[in-house]
């Protein structure tokens, strides 16, 4: 199958997520395999899913950008360089290399992307973006200006045992609706991501995006809010995998 950007017939195996982040968790547990990669789904791959039929090696590099810099920003996790104020129900992460919260959008929007045009992916949980696949693939490739709108928050627990759960967290897009707004939402290392998946615009969304709410302690910044561990509208799911049993129980 040719590639869905540019049709070009040589692909290349392309992360649904980025690969490091799968490698980072199976670190931090010790070496054992995270396991939460789509609803319902035990079956794994160190690294995350991949998918050889969808990008060449050449755009699968310009998505990487996105996915170097949520990296980056993830690994800030849990050190001296983030602080979470219970009392105003917010986290700052501070970046000596300047946070681009506009990339962070586009990672964002990628993974959703790589996700619904992925058939593997596709089928594990069933999401997919229908009619705007077309419009994310330009907006993540950048042939127009347009930037997602797209939420980040500190996923939280309220002890250090589901605290460190959440750090373990792994997941793909799936759909749900905030106000009637279809957003894509998945799960990296701790952090929230909600997708607008619609054209229309929401002022409230827009208000605590990354790129208005988030950047708004400055360009070295990345201010979100807080999600506690324990109200995860789909804890039972996060609950399944089994390194999160496994954190949880120890």
């Amino acid at each position: 199958m040719p590639c869905l950007s540019c049709g070009n017939t040589t692909t290349c195996k392309a992360h649904i997520q980025p690969a490091a982040i799968g490698k980072d968790i199976t670190k931090r547990s010790g070496g054992k395999t995270p396991s939460l990669l789509a609803p319902n789904q035990h079956r794994i791959q160190v690294g995350g899913l991949f998918d050889d039929n969808i990008l060449c090696s050449k755009c699968d590099g310009k998505l990487g950008v996105f996915d170097d810099h949520a990296i980056a920003i993830s690994r800030l996790l849990g050190t001296l360089h983030e602080v979470i104020d219970h009392r105003a129900n917010r986290f700052t992460i501070t970046y000596s290399d300047r946070v681009n919260h506009q990339q962070l959008a586009l990672f964002g929007a990628a993974v959703a992307w790589r996700a619904s045009v992925s058939k593997i992916c596709r089928d594990l949980s069933g999401f997919t973006l229908g009619k705007n696949e077309a419009w994310f693939r330009d907006m993540i490739f950048r042939r127009n200006n347009e930037i997602p709108t797209v939420l980040i928050a500190r996923i939280v627990g309220g002890n250090p045992i589901s605290h460190e759960a959440a750090m373990t967290m792994l997941s793909y897009p799936v759909k749900i609706k905030i106000r009637g707004i279809s957003l894509a939402r998945f799960y990296v290392r701790g952090m929230m991501f909600l997708i607008q998946t619609t054209r229309n615009a929401d002022a409230s969304l827009l208000a605590d995006a990354v790129t208005t709410f988030g950047g708004g302690a400055g360009l070295n910044c990345l201010t979100g809010s807080l999600m506690p561990f324990e109200k995860l509208g789909d804890l039972p799911q996060v609950e399944k995998s089994k390194y999160i049993q496994h954190v949880l129980s120890s």
